[in-house]
C-alpha cells in the first residue's frame, strides 16, 4: 500500500464535537491497522510529535492548532462472531455498537447508546 501524503492545516475545530482548534500541521486518515503501523513509524523516524484523534468528542484544542501530525483513527469495521463476540475497529461508533448489539438482544453496552465517542476513545478513556 502506498504511503499516503498527509493533508496540511485541517482545522482542528472541525473535528470535534466542542468545535473549537487551529489548523494542525500534517493531517492524517488512518482506515487500517497498517496505515496506523506505518504513520507512528513516519512520526518516530522524522521525530514529530502526534496525537491519535477517534471522534473528537472529549477534546479540547488550542486555537493555535497543533504543530505534529493528527492521526485520526477511521478503523471502522464491525463483524459480527457469533455467539455474542464482536471485532471492531478502534474507529467504530460506540452509541452505534451499543444499539446494534441491544437490537440484536445483547445486554451490557446499553449505556454507550447516545456517547459520542469511537470504540478506541471509549477504551482509552475507560467507559
Amino acid at each position: 500500500m502506498p504511503r499516503q501524503s498527509p493533508k496540511k492545516n485541517i482545522l482542528l475545530s472541525d473535528l470535534t464535537t466542542i468545535g473549537i482548534g487551529g489548523p494542525v500541521k500534517e493531517y492524517l486518515e488512518i482506515r487500517s491497522i497498517e496505515e496506523c503501523k506505518e504513520a507512528l513509524l513516519q512520526c518516530k523516524k522524522n521525530n514529530t510529535p502526534f496525537f491519535v484523534l477517534g471522534k473528537g468528542s472529549n477534546c479540547l484544542f488550542s486555537d493555535e492548532g497543533f504543530q505534529g501530525a493528527l492521526l485520526h483513527i477511521k478503523i471502522d469495521t464491525f463483524e459480527d462472531l457469533g455467539s455474542g463476540k464482536f471485532k471492531v475497529g478502534a474507529g467504530f461508533s460506540f452509541s452505534l455498537l451499543g444499539t446494534r448489539t441491544a437490537r440484536d438482544g445483547w445486554g451490557g453496552l446499553e449505556f454507550a447508546t447516545g456517547i459520542p465517542a469511537s470504540i478506541g476513545g471509549a477504551i482509552f478513556m475507560n467507559a
